[in-house]
């Protein structure tokens, strides 16, 4: 390809994931002020009890994420940007997992709860390959990038962690499980706790990331305040706010320690 054609095709992917950005953003808030279905995602997920539903406060995080992720869109399109190689490596999958967003919201409005579980699954998928590839934690990036490129991944992603598994708990309900393996509903949401408190920890652990785990605190809180008269749960969720708090103060206080001694890495 000549030099003039992949600058045409760069600039071309910057303005589509600029476009992609910008277009889930605004479907979003349209989705939930006309609303799409007639109910909001909150509205949806009130309806069908479980124990690992948040208060709705929590799904205010969604304006964060968009925010971020539009300061990620306008950076990537930027000209100095444009052959920025990780940027290149995920593009057209950040385009998906916009289309995957959108998706997920029609259906999950639309009370199709099965055909979500399968579309938010993809959605995950996507944002944990977008993450992989852009090494974040590990790779050794400008301030800039890490602020604009690796943050938006890391508050996307553990969102989608949480809601993931909150979806799932809404299918369970939604088809009558009852209680598998004769678990009652309440240990299962204190176990799918301990399981993302123990995704947490290694995110804390092995890529340092702050944002993912202040994610997981922000969703625990909320299911705290949401679950209140269900000890095992809001213990469970209390519990696993220290943990996390401990595991992104060591977080902060590694990072701290590799900027200010000369040669560690």
């Amino acid at each position: 390809m000549s030099q003039s054609n992949s600058k045409s095709a760069d600039t071309l992917r910057q303005g589509l994931v600029l476009l992609a950005v910008i277009a889930t953003a605004v479907f979003n808030g349209f989705s939930q002020s006309l609303p799409i279905g007639g109910r909001t995602s909150a509205e949806i997920s009130n309806q069908y009890t479980t124990f690992f539903t948040p208060a709705n406060y929590a799904f205010a995080i969604w304006g964060v994420i968009y925010l971020l992720l539009l300061a990620f869109g306008i950076f990537q399109a930027l000209p100095s940007q444009r052959q920025n190689p990780s940027i290149r490596r995920i593009s057209w999958l950040f385009i998906l997992s916009c289309v995957l967003n959108c998706t997920w919201i029609v259906l999950f409005q639309y009370d199709q709860i099965l055909p979500s579980v399968f579309v938010i699954v993809a959605f995950l998928l996507t944002l944990i390959t977008i993450y992989v590839r852009l090494d974040v934690g590990r790779a050794k990036v400008s301030t800039a990038e890490r602020l604009l490129l690796h943050l938006p991944f890391s508050v996307y992603l553990g969102w989608l962690s949480v809601a993931t598994i909150a979806n799932i708990s809404v299918l369970g309900v939604a088809q009558n499980w009852g209680d598998p393996l004769g678990i009652a509903a309440s240990t299962w949401a204190a176990i799918m706790l301990a399981v993302a408190t123990v995704l947490g920890m290694a995110m804390a652990l092995t890529r340092r990331d702050v944002a993912y785990v202040l994610v997981l605190v922000w969703a625990f809180s909320a299911i705290i305040s949401k679950q209140a008269a269900t000890p095992v749960v809001t213990n469970t969720a209390l519990i696993a706010v220290v943990v996390l708090l401990m595991g992104g103060a060591w977080s902060l206080f590694s990072t701290f320690r590799q900027t200010m001694v000369p040669g560690r890495a």
